[in-house]
């Protein structure tokens, strides 16, 4: 992937969390099979240009949005919290993956 690639990548990711943020909860799953193949992308990139601290953030990343879709039990944080954290480390991951 290039840096223009990956920002479109990132890009898709950020709305469609928002969009599954706004959405009814029971729809939250058949969205998040749209976002995995995003993830799985921005996987496949970290896999061929290794970069611990990406990854990790990616991981949070995917964390968040699991949340949002009720994968995992779920914590305190309104899904309007999970998705600012989300936003938020997005654009973190855009700073390390878009510099190179």
């Amino acid at each position: 992937m290039d840096s223009i690639e990956i920002k479109k990548t990132l890009d898709q990711l950020k709305g469609m969390a928002s969009a599954m943020a706004s959405m009814p909860e029971d729809h939250r799953i058949v969205a998040y099979k749209s976002v995995d193949a995003l993830f799985l992308k921005l996987e496949g990139h970290l896999r061929d240009h290794a970069d611990g601290r990406a990854a990790a953030i990616l991981d949070e990343i995917k964390m968040k949005v699991i949340l949002m879709a009720r994968l995992d039990d779920p914590t305190e944080d309104s899904d309007e919290a999970h998705l600012q954290q989300a936003h938020s480390l997005v654009d973190d991951l855009r700073a390390i993956l878009c510099r190179q």
